[in-house]
């Protein structure tokens, strides 16, 4: 075009619009692809915690937690407990294991176990001392029941 011929306005405004409607294409798509190219996060998965009944001799019959930290860092067993039972309420915890709570050297009561993790936590789950019919099927509706009803 010569520098001396007028070019009507609204062809430029259409030319700019043009360019705005691309980049902003562009972006988008690019955007778009951003995105589903990430690969999702992978959140550590909750600890797992159970507990269930034994009966070994009559000094050791008792109350069995099964946990699996299902590799989660700097985790811990937290217990409430009778204010007479003498044991760790905050015990730091790692892989899988079982631990026995023997009734003959804990008082009676309520006590409620959760692992609890930097990321997560499994639900917290109670058994009841001393054994008994009563206190078993307490013990075994909190375990059926992941503990959602705080028994």
């Amino acid at each position: 075009m010569h520098p001396n011929t007028r070019q009507h306005n609204s062809a430029r405004r259409v030319g700019r619009a043009r360019q705005v409607a691309i980049m902003a294409a562009s972006v988008g798509f690019v955007g778009a692809v951003a995105i589903v190219g990430t690969p999702p996060a992978h959140a550590a998965a909750p600890p797992t915690l159970r507990v269930g009944l034994y009966n070994g001799p009559d000094d050791w019959t008792g109350w069995q937690s099964s946990v699996d930290t299902k590799n989660n860092r700097d985790c811990r067993m937290r217990v409430a407990a009778p204010p007479a039972a003498k044991l760790n309420r905050n015990a730091p915890i790692s892989g899988k294991g079982n631990y026995a709570w023997p009734q003959n050297f804990i008082p009676a009561g309520q006590y409620r176990l959760q692992v609890v993790c930097p990321t997560a936590s499994s639900p917290a789950i109670s058994f009841y001392s001393p054994r008994s019919p009563f206190n078993d099927a307490r013990t075994m509706f909190s375990n059926y029941t992941r503990g959602v009803f705080g028994i």
